[in-house]
């Protein structure tokens, strides 16, 4: 792996200290994450949930697009999943829902995959 995604995988490690992290390189310089028991909040049933993503080798000046959770979890309301939250089969192996949050500036400036973690688990904890 990069030393920038390696970076960007001890700062997702010390951000959530409390969460199993996996970690599989993809044999390009980047690498799929998991981060495991994530509370992504009310508007889903189980309220938790894994929280994936690929750092790719050209972190930091790419995003973290898109991220993914756990395909087997329901919107709270009944309601089916519309974009930007949409099921598909499978990604790195685990039944899926793709959750497409990209940052436009990622090739501008210098991202964090803490800071990007953490805008999404907002939008979950907010998606109605």
């Amino acid at each position: 792996m990069k030393e920038s995604v390696e970076n960007a995988l001890s700062e997702l490690r010390r951000q959530f200290d409390r969460h199993t992290i996996t970690v599989t390189p993809d044999g390009v310089g980047g690498a799929y994450f998991f981060i495991e028991n994530m509370d992504i909040g009310p508007a889903f049933t189980p309220s938790t949930s894994w929280l994936g993503g690929h750092i790719t080798s050209a972190f930091p000046f790419a995003d973290i697009y898109p991220m993914y959770i756990d395909g087997a979890l329901k919107r709270a309301s009944g309601q089916a999943f519309a974009a930007p939250v949409v099921p598909i089969n499978v990604w790195q192996g685990r039944s899926a829902i793709q959750v497409s949050r990209i940052n436009r500036n990622a090739g501008n400036e210098a991202q964090s995959a803490s800071f990007k973690v953490a805008r999404v688990v907002d939008f979950l904890r907010r998606y109605a």
